[in-house]
């Protein structure tokens, strides 16, 4: 959902709608800090944020589109949640039902009536669950693990979850309804994060994990994606996909934005503006002012993308102006006090040049010319002095060769022996994906039907994927089950986003569409599950969830030096469908400068890791130890052509 405070505690007899918009992280003030404290905010804040929210509104420039209640949409509604016999009263029924049909009137008023009264199910069962979390985290915990065992999930509303994944892609198009199927997985599993982790203080300078719990318990990307049904232009035309990261992005960001004054009144701090003020030790009315700041500039950037494209832009028209209507009719969010004054609401913006957009060339077709690959030599030269990297000499393991290389045989694949021993030196998890990264390039059908098989729990028609599916089952014995359940929630992921890379690699990248690269980096990185692989069973004590907070830094080091060791060779080769290369094209700048930006960043968060682990010497050893084999990794394998740097 567009961010998780959305979902927050929706029974009380007192209520009159269920938070469902918004983030529960964690935060206050204070450091550290925990989950669910509560602060009385001071009449001077009070004021502050009334003009910070004024502010942000009168530059939107909204006006309501005065969207009428739809009976039918609410009635069926309504039928499906009492079909559900879950003994809810009829307060909680009519709270739910209001809430998930006004979003669904109001933002999606462009969709058809039944792609309305999806979502508005969707937002149902989303809700629904966030409170199971509340009553039985036992349920939602075992959610991921019956799942991936294809076993009865033992709850209604679960089931119906499962059964509406196979329901989306008959309203959408396949790589929307991929993604929505699995950003919703995952927003499962982090709600279950969330609540498990609920005691743990946040320690100051954990700055990258607030937008990390925020993507894993917020939907905002399935949220996006609802604006563009099945057929809605030509199939082949998937230039929106770069606009979802920015969609998703605000939407969340809005309802941080609206929903901080009802929060400030009600004294509440368990939200992403405080954990993001306790993480960056600021006030957390400044947060308020940044965000809102940052969430401006992000809906300019959009307006800016799709001024060519009136449909496009009267889509997102249509959504943004809806999204803000739907937190006035929502009273609880009281922006009546406000007193906003009525502005015409438009999204305009001065025209976008056709001509700013800038395919690819063709990977692999030409070299780089000498003076760029040196310069590349020079810069990785630094930036592995700096490291300050002697090879650790990690002998062979001729045991984990042998069992992987039995294993990969096994499959009857018709693979090469140069590409069985291309894969020796990983393990059977990276084997797997290095196979199904192939065969995107040789079946992109049958990499594209892994989801829906998946989501409908049947069996895959190709046998490493199989193998994948049961090696998900295997993850539990070895990982505990919030690990287990997002690494599993990651490798999904990052299925998926090798289907959309595969599908979209013809699409040209577009100046100024700044969050796509970074979003497909992401999806396709699987960095999150690479970074948990470090924390098996029993290697911490079950009870301490601190490690979390540094998770989000590890993963992004796992998918930064990557991009970084990786960059010569695709120099030396001419290829330019690489992250350094896309995000070039997005900032208007030249590649080796984004290069060492991503360098100076890596260096950033490697000293957030030191600061972080400072006070735990054990978990410090295991992030050392990682990193550098991990460097070690990419000069073990040939094909980065290290060597030649450091000639």
């Amino acid at each position: 959902m567009p961010s998780k405070a959305f979902l927050q505690p929706l029974l009380k007899p007192d209520s009159v709608a269920p938070n469902c918009f918004g983030d529960a992280c964690e935060g206050s003030p204070a450091s550290p800090l925990s989950l669910h404290d509560t602060e009385v905010a001071s009449e001077e804040s009070i004021i502050e944020v009334k003009r910070i929210l004024r502010d942000f509104l009168t530059r939107l420039r909204y006006r309501s589109p005065h969207t009428p209640v739809n009976a039918q949409l609410r009635k069926e509604c309504r039928d499906e949640i009492v079909s559900w016999d879950a003994n809810l009263s009829a307060a909680y029924i009519d709270a739910l039902n209001d809430t998930c049909c006004t979003i669904a009137e109001s933002a999606y008023a462009h969709t058809p009536y039944q792609h309305q009264l999806l979502i508005a199910i969707y937002t149902t069962y989303m809700v629904y669950v966030d409170d199971l979390g509340q009553r039985d985290l036992e349920a939602l915990g075992e959610f991921v693990r019956r799942f991936v065992a294809r076993q009865d999930l033992q709850d209604t509303v679960l089931t119906r979850i499962v059964q509406q994944f196979q329901e989306i892609y008959d309203y959408y198009p396949r790589l929307s309804a991929d993604t929505i199927n699995s950003k919703s997985v995952e927003a499962l599993i982090g709600m279950y994060i969330e609540f498990t982790a609920k005691d743990m203080s946040v320690v100051p300078g954990a700055t990258m994990y607030p937008s990390f719990l925020r993507l894993k318990t917020g939907i905002g990307a399935s949220y996006a994606l609802f604006n563009f049904v099945k057929g809605w232009r030509d199939p082949s035309d998937n230039f929106y996909l770069q606009l979802i990261p920015a969609i998703e992005s605000f939407t969340d960001a809005i309802n941080d934005v609206l929903s901080f004054y009802k929060e400030s009144l009600g004294g509440e701090t368990d939200n992403y503006v405080h954990l993001r003020a306790a993480a960056e030790q600021k006030d957390p009315v400044v947060v308020l002012r940044e965000l809102a700041e940052e969430t401006l500039t992000t809906i300019v950037q959009v307006q800016e993308l799709t001024a060519s494209d009136p449909e496009l832009s009267s889509i997102i028209h249509s959504f943004l102006m809806g999204y803000l209507e739907f937190h006035f009719r929502a009273r609880r969010y009281h922006l009546e006090d406000l007193q906003i004054p009525v502005q015409a609401a438009r999204l305009g913006s001065r025209e976008a040049n056709s001509s700013s957009k800038l395919a690819l060339g063709d990977s692999h077709d030409e070299s780089a010319p000498e003076e760029r690959i040196n310069e590349t030599r020079r810069i990785l030269r630094d930036f592995l002095d700096r490291l300050e990297y002697q090879n650790p000499h990690t002998p062979s393991n001729l045991r984990l060769r042998n069992e992987v290389t039995i294993d990969v045989v096994s499959w009857d694949a018709g693979l090469s022996t140069q590409i069985i021993e291309g894969i020796l030196f990983v393990a059977l998890y990276t084997a797997y994906f290095v196979y199904i990264d192939d065969l995107g390039n040789r079946d992109l059908e049958m990499l594209g039907d892994f989801h829906r098989r998946y989501a409908n729990r049947e069996d895959m028609s190709d046998p490493v994927m199989e193998r994948i599916v049961r090696q998900f089952r295997d993850i539990y014995g070895l990982y505990p089950r919030l690990d287990a359940d997002a690494i599993i929630a990651g490798s999904i992921e990052t299925l998926v986003g090798m289907y959309i890379e595969f599908s979209t690699k013809d699409v040209p990248a577009i100046p100024g569409a700044t969050t796509y690269a970074p979003f497909i980096r992401r999806k396709t990185g699987d960095g999150l599950a690479y970074a948990l692989f470090n924390f098996a069973k029993g290697v911490r004590d079950p009870s301490d969830k601190f490690y979390l907070q540094v998770l989000p830094a590890l993963e992004y080091l796992t998918l930064s030096i990557n991009d970084i060791l990786s960059f010569y060779k695709e120099t030396v080769g001419g290829e330019t469908d690489a992250y350094i290369y896309l995000l070039a094209i997005a900032e208007r700048k030249d590649p080796h400068e984004i290069l060492r930006e991503v360098i100076e960043e890596t260096f950033a968060s490697i000293r957030m890791v030191e600061d972080l682990t400072s006070r735990d010497p054990e978990l410090a050893a295991v992030c050392k130890s990682y990193i550098i084999g991990y460097v070690e990794f990419h000069f073990r394998a040939g094909r980065y052509r290290l060597d030649e740097v450091l000639a």
